[in-house]
């Protein structure tokens, strides 16, 4: 059924130089096995699987809506070397939820995330916008993103491996054996890429959000 009274956040993301993957040797069957792997592994906080459309657009329904920001950065491991801009909306969905397709769907939610998109169109590198119809709110969020995006897009692949990995396990000495390295390695890893003030920055705005939405989302996970 439609959930018009509940607050969803709907990521669009656009690929960043998609005519040239194939050239780079990358294939839509890549793409889509890694936005599998994303299904499956936050699988819990998906209302609506991501999907791939016509080639160069991914999209995804995040419940309840403060994990998107989290879900952001997990869309960007998966997909790495691809990059994405990503457009979040926040808002109602107002049709049927469809599980296994986004595009089937419709709400403010979409196209509050399309209209985020489309200001960050012209950016060459990875960027992240939101738009929730709160123009003070949403203009605090987007400066922090906006910093956020400067320090991730410097991570190297090592780096985005320890921070996942160290996440996922809880210890650098955990991490490091996931990863076959030293555990100074991984916190060397995570401290170049100033994972601490990266994951204070998202856990901020994760808590803006949900206390801004989440009178309308009582039913939270």
């Amino acid at each position: 059924m439609s959930s018009p009274e509940r607050k969803f956040a709907v990521l669009t993301a656009d690929i960043i130089g998609s005519r040239k993957l194939k050239d780079r040797g990358f294939s839509r069957e890549q793409i889509e096995q890694a936005i599998s792997e994303l299904n499956i592994a936050r699988k819990t906080f998906i209302a609506s699987k991501f999907c791939l459309l016509r080639g160069d657009e991914i999209q995804g329904v995040v419940f309840p809506p403060q994990k998107a920001i989290m879900m952001v950065r997990y869309l960007r491991f998966y997909l790495r070397p691809v990059q994405v801009r990503v457009g979040i909306g926040i808002g109602d969905i107002t049709t049927e939820i469809d599980r296994n397709n986004p595009w089937n769907m419709d709400g403010s939610s979409f196209h509050r995330a399309r209209k985020a998109l489309e200001e960050i169109k012209i950016s060459r590198q990875p960027a992240t916008f939101i738009n929730s119809l709160e123009e003070n709110f949403d203009y605090n969020l987007n400066v922090i993103l906006a910093l956020m995006d400067v320090i991730s897009n410097r991570w190297t692949d090592g780096q985005w491996e320890a921070i996942h990995t160290y996440e996922q396990m809880g210890t650098y000495q955990k991490a490091a054996q996931v990863l076959k390295v030293r555990p100074q390695n991984v916190a060397k890893r995570c401290q170049a890429a100033h994972w601490k003030v990266f994951s204070e920055a998202e856990k901020h705005i994760h808590n803006l959000i949900s206390s801004k939405f989440s009178a309308d989302n009582e039913e939270e996970n």
